[in-house]
């Protein structure tokens, strides 16, 4: 799925309104209809309780009043409160203003600077005071009246977007704090940012009639990775394949203490459709391995209790560094000499990272093409720490164009930037995960897929994906809050069952 900058769904919606043709407000209209439909759904068809309709004086105060109108013709309680604010009104929030005159004055108000607002007790609020054409940070009237619904205890529903939540940058100031958004067609940017999490906790996506010719042929960098994206990239397996079809992984992993991270990510190796499995760890392991994760061959075993040597093995086809690696200055050696000559694809991960990360010029030795799967904390080490989440994703997409690398910045909506400049957002995944060896078992997914001939590109948004779609079938099972990463493992078979049975 797409993600649209505002100035383009503008564009998107004007061409619709010229080409279909239809007027603009017939396609307020169809907006308005899913969002009553999607909210009535939401409030479970409950006639009785009071529903307040914030608008303000453009198109979304516009999609706010046909919404209520259509309440108040469906039987709901509802009461609107108009914003006269600064700037004139739009054509189109006049034409549904005057619509809802119509029907009943008493239940329609006007608020103003100078207006005290008292509040009745409401049971939702519907915010449709400002869309997602703002570009400046709310203050005086408006803030007051966010800051207001924000406190009161009502249920709070966005239309499009939370108000004074800007749709493609940090707004630094006040905002709706909604707890359902029903975002027209698109995702915004702004909601994948953990910097935003108070303003948009939940969100969904409905197309309102907009033209697909328009959409398809609009070009942009950000993308919500989806399951249609995801069917056109998972490979079939066929009746006579064989082991050798499906590669030879090669992971670099553990360290004395930290052998549990080997085991995971091997596991998730495995468990993603390898072919083989070759392992290099510190002699300190192999018995834990070798009982641990018996479909596992060990093809170099280091004297030491961290790995300080690495064999590059004939018939490798990719190799993940990082899990459990330790931060042995031997172990930075060995790596750096690694980096400068493996030829196959590589995952770099935890360790990995943070050894690169005490010695800055080994940025410039990562391969063209590499994986890198940071947390938030292993990107800043690797590349500066910036003000906002929107200036980090920038300094992401940068780095990724300066080394010509995937980096996956993992997080709830885990980001993967290619050195083309796109940016994928992952929609599956949940706060379960957020646990020790999370990271290790994606870095086994990901090299197993690079391994079984997934290009770079398509191995970090399949790896991700279904990464977090078998977090996600974990805590369905066991909830959140038990979850470990082993867990993930184990669904990862029905992960990958659920995609190839579409």
């Amino acid at each position: 799925m797409k993600i649209f900058g505002a100035k383009q769904i503008r564009d998107i919606d004007e061409f619709t309104i010229k080409n279909m043709p239809i007027e603009s407000i017939e396609l307020m209209e169809n907006a308005s209809r899913v969002f009553y439909n999607w909210f009535i759904d939401k409030i479970n068809y409950n006639k009785s309780k009071l529903i307040t309709v914030f608008c303000g004086k453009g198109n979304n105060g516009g999609d706010g009043l046909a919404v209520a109108r259509m309440l108040h013709d469906g039987g709901y309680r509802v009461i609107v409160y108009v914003l006269e604010g600064p700037g004139t009104s739009s054509l189109d929030f006049r034409s549904n203003l005057y619509n809802f005159q119509q029907l009943d004055q008493s239940r329609l108000h006007t608020i103003s600077e100078d207006k005290a607002l008292a509040l009745e007790v409401s049971d939702y609020i519907i915010d449709a005071i400002l869309g997602s054409g703002l570009d400046r940070t709310v203050t005086g009237f408006y803030e007051k009246v966010i800051t207001q619904i924000n406190y009161s205890s009502a249920r709070v529903f966005s239309i499009d977007i939370p108000s004074g939540l800007f749709a493609d940058s940090t707004t630094g100031g006040t905002s709706i704090h909604a707890h359902e958004i029903l975002s027209f067609q698109f995702p915004k940017l702004a909601f994948m940012f953990p910097e935003n999490y108070e303003s948009v906790s939940n969100w969904e996506t409905l197309p309102i009639g907009l033209l697909t010719s328009k959409i398809d042929n609009t070009t942009t960098r950000n993308f919500y990775i989806d399951r249609s994206l995801i069917k056109g990239i998972i490979k079939q397996r066929y009746k006579f394949d064989h082991k050798g079809v499906y590669g030879h992984a090669g992971l670099i992993v553990g360290s004395i203490g930290m052998m549990g991270a080997a085991i995971l990510s091997s596991l998730a190796t495995m468990r993603s459709g390898v072919g083989l499995l070759s392992l290099q760890i510190p002699s300190a392991g192999v018995n834990i391995m070798q009982t641990a994760v018996p479909e596992a061959m060990i093809s170099h075993l280091d004297n030491s209790e961290c790995i300080s040597t690495i064999t590059l093995t004939e018939g490798i086809d990719a190799y993940g560094i990082g899990p459990g690696l330790g931060k042995n200055e031997a172990t930075r050696v060995t790596l750096e000499k690694f980096l400068t000559t493996c030829e196959q694809p590589i995952v770099l991960d935890a360790d990995a990272l943070n050894l690169i990360a005490s010695r800055k010029t080994m940025l410039e030795l990562i391969p063209e093409g590499a994986i890198l799967t940071p947390h938030i904390k292993e990107f800043e080490r690797l590349f500066g720490s910036t003000g906002n989440d929107f200036d980090r994703h920038r300094l992401q997409k940068v780095v990724s164009d300066k080394y010509k690398i995937y980096i996956a910045l993992k997080g709830a909506h885990t980001c993967i930037t290619s050195p083309k400049g796109e940016s994928y957002f992952n929609s599956t995944g949940n706060n379960g995960m957020a646990t020790a060896g999370s990271g290790d078992v994606l870095t086994g997914i990901i090299t197993s897929l690079l391994a079984q001939g997934y290009a770079a590109r398509e191995a970090s948004i399949l790896g991700v994906y279904v990464h977090g779609l078998a977090g996600d079938l974990a805590a369905a099972q066991l909830g959140p809050s038990g979850m470990i990463a082993s867990d993930v493992v184990k669904k990862l078979p029905l992960a990958f069952k659920g995609l190839n049975d579409e």
